[in-house]
């Protein structure tokens, strides 16, 4: 699957984005920003509406690639973003708040996707338009099983 990049991300817009995070690293991290907030599920440390301006000067400071999908124009769906992260599973990986929030704006899935990818080819299914931006690079495809393996890593590097 190649991503074709439309232009730079723009951290002040008020458009809701899918963000894939370090792209060069497998499994990379997933993320929504919507409103100039980013909203992240992760093992470690959730990050629910912290500033994305943050966010993106550590990115440029560190040269971490990332490609952002622009799943909504309309500003209203920041709302749809919160409650999609207000009530994340533990066990969940960083792309179940992702896949909730999608449903809610009223995509319906052959399957549950598992794993980004299976996300977008779900969207372009569906016919749902996305427009893509960041660096300009490929992102690799992972398995479900490297997920739950770098997961479970993660859960066992935190204080009992």
């Amino acid at each position: 699957m190649k991503l074709q990049i439309h232009g730079k991300f723009d951290p002040s817009s008020n458009e809701t984005y899918i963000g894939l995070i370090d792209v060069n690293r497998i499994p990379y991290h997933l993320l929504v920003v919507s409103g100039g907030k980013q909203f992240s599920w992760k093992v470690k440390r959730p990050r629910i509406g912290e500033n994305v301006k943050t966010l993106n000067r550590h990115l440029e400071k560190n040269g971490i690639s990332c490609v952002f999908l622009r799943i909504s124009e309309d500003d209203s769906t920041l709302r749809k973003v919160e409650d999609a992260y207000s009530t994340p599973k533990v066990e969940s990986t960083c792309i179940g708040p992702i896949l909730k929030l999608v449903n809610s704006l009223g995509v319906e899935f052959n399957h549950e996707p598992l794993t980004i990818f299976e996300l977008i080819d779900e969207l372009e299914n569906a016919n749902y338009r996305t427009q893509v931006f960041g660096l300009n690079v490929e992102p690799n495809e992972y398995s479900r099983s490297e997920v739950d393996q770098h997961i479970s890593q993660l859960l066992g590097e935190l204080p009992q």
